[in-house]
């Protein structure tokens, strides 16, 4: 798993370095999201989600974050 982030300007373009995480670092990330965002872990995130309590509140903030780095923990192909 890679995060790249490109900065664009006019006339120029650079590029941030690239972190390659693990997968026990993108796990311990996407803990640590659901910690701050919600005060629960990052299991407990996936235990709700997965049993659809999210199902209505998925247009909230903090919900809609949580799905944004899910894929950093689960393949969705």
């Amino acid at each position: 798993m890679s995060l790249r982030q490109s900065i664009t300007t006019p006339g120029a373009q650079s590029e941030m370095n690239v972190k390659e995480l693990t997968d026990d670092e993108a796990f311990d990330l996407f803990d640590q999201t659901a910690q701050d965002l919600l005060n629960i872990s990052g299991d407990e995130f996936l235990r709700r989600w997965d049993a659809g309590e999210y199902a209505e509140g998925r247009q909230e903030p903090r919900i809609e974050t949580m799905v944004i780095v899910l894929p950093l923990i689960r393949d969705f192909k």
